[in-house]
């Protein structure tokens, strides 16, 4: 799955190890699109983060840092 395909209802399908390695992503692209300052894109990466975290909560899934 992309991580723009990330939604509240889907999430609940995608098994851990995905969701591990989208987790990551999410901050990849975060580390650059912080660097050439583009706020929207900014705040779409924080709602797919917030969403990505909750469901690694619920499974129980270990992860670091907040975006």
């Amino acid at each position: 799955m992309k991580l723009d395909e990330v939604t509240k209802i889907n999430v609940k399908r995608i098994k851990t190890k995905e969701l591990g390695n989208l987790h990551y992503r999410c901050h990849q692209l975060f580390s650059q699109t912080n660097k050439i300052n583009n706020q929207e894109l900014i705040r779409k990466l924080r709602e797919k983060h917030i969403i990505l975290v909750t469901e690694m909560n619920k499974k129980k899934i270990a992860h670091n840092t907040p975006l």
